[in-house]
């Protein structure tokens, strides 16, 4: 039996336009409302989509993303207090219904992950507050209460 071609991903940066997006977040004094997050992330991932997903599955192909829209329920919906109702609706149209089988949920409480990561440099969101990762934690949570077949819960706990 022969196997599909997996092909990896990754949000937002996986397109030049997702990129630029990731790139906004890091330029000093720019500081996105919440809703702008949303519509900044949705514009990637359409791009991303349109790009690459749709192009990939249509020809018999695996992707394997590294985040997609749950994320952006995570982050922007628990984290930031947007309506995770909008996100989904909007990651709908933002997908064109494309949404992922299976989701793999690495789960680590965030301040044994911030020790983990150590003196590295911090992006955008790793430089908020402890409270924001533990909302956002929560919602992955909650994704996978919602949706227990579709997502799986990865213990990352271990060393």
């Amino acid at each position: 039996m022969q196997h599909p071609e997996v092909l990896r991903t990754r949000e937002p940066d996986g397109t030049r336009l997702g990129l630029a997006v990731r790139r906004l977040f890091e330029r000093p004094g720019v500081r996105p409302e919440p809703l702008v997050e949303v519509f900044l992330f949705m514009a990637a991932r359409h791009q991303h989509v349109f790009e690459k997903v749709r192009p990939w599955l249509e020809r018999g192909r695996v992707v394997l993303s590294d985040r997609y829209a749950d994320a952006t329920v995570a982050y922007q919906g628990y984290g930031r207090g947007v309506d995770p109702d909008l996100i989904r609706e909007l990651n709908l149209r933002a997908t064109g219904g494309i949404l992922p089988d299976l989701t793999l949920l690495f789960d680590l409480d965030p301040a044994e992950g911030f020790r983990r990561i150590g003196r590295r440099r911090l992006d955008h969101f790793e430089r908020e507050k402890l409270a924001f990762h533990r909302r956002v934690r929560r919602g992955y949570l909650e994704i996978l209460r919602a949706e227990p077949k579709r997502v799986r819960l990865i213990r990352g706990g271990a060393p």
